[in-house]
Order: C-alpha cells, then sequence, then structure tokens
C-alpha cells in the first residue's frame, strides 16, 4: 500500500488524519520485535497500515483489533460532557474492516478482530497476546482508556511505542493517562504528534 493509497482512501476508511497516519507508518517501521495493537478500530483505516507493515517488514508480527463495533460506550463522570454527543457514534462493523482491507490490498491473515467492549475483551485476550511493538489506543473515553492500559501497556517490548489518538481532545482519556502515568512512575517524554488531540512516547 504505497501513502498515495493512505492519501486517497484516507478520509473515507479512517478518521485519522495524514499526519496521524504518517507517525502510525514511521513508529511501526522503527520499534523492535512484537506484535501490533490497536484499540478502537472504526473502519481499520489505521489498523490496515499496521498490518501493511506488518506483513511486509518480515518480522512476522501478529496485529491485533479491538471493537465493540458498537460505536462508543457511555461517559462517566470522569469524562467531559463534551462529548456526549458522540457516545454511539463512531460506530462500524467487521464487514467495513474487511472492506478496507480489500480496498488497500493488505492482507488479513495475521490480523486478529476481537469484538466487544474493552472490559470485556482485552482482560483475557491479554493473557496470550505475545509482546507488544505499537499500541494504538482510540477510546475515546476514560474507562476505555484507562482498561488498555492496565492490561496492555506491561505488555509493551522496551523501545516500543504507545501512541494515544484522543490525549489532547477528550479529558477522560488524557485523565486516565495521566493517572496511569503517576501511578507507574512513567517519565517516558510525551510527544504532539499534532496539536489536536495525539500524543505518543516510546517505552
Amino acid at each position: 500500500m504505497s501513502k498515495e493509497d493512505i492519501n486517497i482512501h484516507g478520509g473515507i476508511r479512517t478518521m485519522a488524519p495524514a499526519v496521524r497516519i504518517s507517525n502510525l507508518a514511521q513508529r511501526c517501521v522503527t520499534v523492535p520485535d512484537g506484535c501490533f495493537v490497536e484499540c478502537g478500530v472504526w473502519r481499520g483505516g489505521c489498523l490496515a497500515v499496521m498490518a501493511s507493515i506488518a506483513n511486509t517488514d518480515g518480522l512476522n508480527r501478529a496485529v491485533y483489533g479491538f471493537d465493540s463495533f458498537e460505536g462508543l460506550p457511555p461517559q462517566t463522570p470522569e469524562d467531559s460532557e463534551d462529548g456526549q454527543e458522540f457516545v454511539g457514534m463512531c460506530r462500524a462493523t467487521e464487514a467495513e474492516v474487511h472492506e478496507t482491507f480489500t480496498t488497500w490490498g493488505v492482507s488479513l491473515e495475521n490480523t486478529v478482530l476481537k469484538k466487544g467492549w474493552f472490559n470485556e475483551t482485552i482482560p483475557e485476550a491479554s493473557k496470550d497476546m505475545p509482546s507488544i511493538a505499537v499500541l494504538r489506543l482510540d477510546g475515546d473515553w476514560y474507562e476505555s482508556t484507562l482498561t488498555c492500559l492496565e492490561y496492555l501497556y506491561p505488555k509493551i517490548v522496551p523501545g516500543g511505542v504507545i501512541i494515544v489518538d484522543d490525549y489532547l481532545t477528550w479529558t477522560g482519556c488524557k485523565k486516565a493517562v495521566d493517572e496511569y502515568r503517576a501511578l507507574h512512575k512513567i517519565d517516558n517524554i510525551l510527544i504532539e504528534t499534532d496539536p489536536l488531540g495525539e500524543v505518543w512516547w516510546t517505552k
């Protein structure tokens, strides 16, 4: 899949702007061995970018995509009410993810889709998941983000990367990340991909 393919289809298959797609690709080609994980797949655009690299870098990486495929869950008191209108939105289907992979010519052979709310799927799936090289979080709300961090961050390899799509967008997402980093004394520098939302750091 070429950069031209991503730019042409990006607005249809992913909500991520070009700068975040470019950053994701750069991170995926520079990390140690380990699987790629995305939590919050929507139509699978970013997941397809990750899978495309995983399929071609010679390391036989597995790729995991977690999504309810029912939209966003209800907010909790930890979230700001300014995102309330998004509850129930961001809904896509597994079929749309397959369509994205097919449209972009990316094989689904090494990609596993896990359907369900994060608090139902991630704790169990994380038990048998291999070490993680790239973890991309796009769960928007406090509890969704915190669940992902609690179960998946410990599996990230040294030199691996965590990308948080909504850190600068939603209050609950930022609160979950800040609390987790403080609790576990993580002082690795947060790098802004763009001033509108995404940050990332290297473990």
